[in-house]
């Protein structure tokens, strides 16, 4: 569910206040894993390397603080994973505890593969000034900057191509055997989409978006791993629509709509070319407790 950005903020604050604990966001964050972080963290911690890992948390990300914009630029010897912020500044504790859980959650992200004790080489700070940064244990080696246009973060290149732990096997959206991170390109493109399918339109524009390259590109890429952008999007609604169908609080007319399709009809004939049977078949045979034989 969503909650309003000042009334999450507020809540940051009064915690920090009760708890006593000056740095409480970024503490938070640091002892959690980033698969339990928001909706966003097991999907990230699902792709294969880093670089693919930080594209990924760029777009999802902000679908759960749309008052941000998130970016990710390649340089020689660092990339930059940076954030700005577009809602206006009204609670001073609340925004610091908030830019605490977001720096942290950053460095979280390149921990995946650096290891829980890195700390980026510099981070800027959009402030003038950050007291609870200058006195926060895993910030001590890096350089601080303020007065920065966005909250950023220094990444080694030699980090990027790196490749993620797999993370413990989990059931796939069907149900249908284990779910382990892509080995490949499309596969790990299949997976960044699948959280997006039930959220937003899924047009060529913006798998290039997630993989940080042109529309013309992608086309390339996929391409030369026999597919195509349709395909990856067919992969990605077919993972989706078994959490859907799962829930019988849904028609199968709401789970076309949720997916994207323009009726019932066309989502029933695509789920009949992925699996060889209609969703409503699929429902029963899937949901329908068992009963034993007396």
């Amino acid at each position: 569910e969503f909650v309003p950005a000042h009334m999450l903020l507020r809540f940051l604050a009064e915690s920090a206040d009760y708890l006593d604990s000056p740095i409480l966001g970024f503490e938070t964050v640091s002892q959690t894993h980033v698969d339990q972080l928001g909706k966003w963290g097991s999907s990230v911690a699902g792709c294969f390397t880093l670089r693919a890992a930080l594209q990924r948390f760029c777009v999802l990300f902000p679908l759960e603080a749309p008052f941000v914009q998130m970016g990710f630029v390649e340089g020689e010897t660092h990339a930059w994973l940076w954030r700005r912020r577009s809602l206006a500044r009204t609670d001073p504790v609340g925004e610091e505890q908030g830019e605490q859980f977001t720096l942290g959650s950053l460095i979280q992200v390149v921990r995946l593969v650096a290891g829980s004790q890195w700390s980026p080489s510099v981070v800027r700070f959009e402030s003038p000034g950050c007291e609870w940064a200058l006195r926060t244990k895993g910030l001590e080696q890096s350089r601080l900057e303020f007065g920065s246009p966005v909250l950023a973060i220094a990444i080694p290149q030699n980090l990027l191509d790196q490749r993620l732990p797999r993370p413990p096997s989990s059931r796939s959206a069907t149900g249908q055997g284990d779910a382990p991170a892509a080995n490949d390109f499309a596969g790990s493109l299949v997976q960044a989409v699948v959280p997006l399918a039930t959220e937003v339109p899924l047009t060529l524009d913006l798998g290039a978006e997630i993989a940080q390259t042109t529309p013309r590109t992608l086309h390339r890429w996929l391409a030369q791993e026999g597919t195509d952008w349709r395909s990856v999007v067919d992969r990605a609604r077919f993972e989706a629509s078994g959490r859907l169908l799962s829930d019988p609080s849904l028609t199968l007319a709401e789970v076309a709509t949720t997916l994207g399709y323009s009726d019932h009809a066309h989502f029933t004939r695509a789920f009949q070319r992925w699996t060889g049977e209609a969703p409503s078949v699929y429902r029963h045979r899937r949901c329908e407790p068992e009963v034993s034989a007396p």
